[in-house]
């Protein structure tokens, strides 16, 4: 699941990334009244987020072990 979470992240996919931030805390995302707010929050959050590279490798490849 975290894996979920930082790849989502690392690609800037906010549906996947909240799907699995949510279900992390116990909360499905049809629980959450403010769905497209949350999803908005998260996009801002990941927007603001700077995309990191090892010796040229994107986060992306190392995390998909490609």
């Amino acid at each position: 699941m975290v894996f979920d979470i930082l790849y989502g992240m690392s690609e800037r996919n906010v549906p996947r990334s909240s799907r699995h931030s949510s279900s992390s805390a116990g909360v499905r995302e049809e629980d959450i009244a403010d769905l497209a707010g949350y999803r908005r929050e998260m996009n801002e959050i990941l927007s603001e987020l700077p995309i990191y590279e090892v010796a040229g490798v994107p986060f992306t490849q190392l995390l998909s072990g490609s």
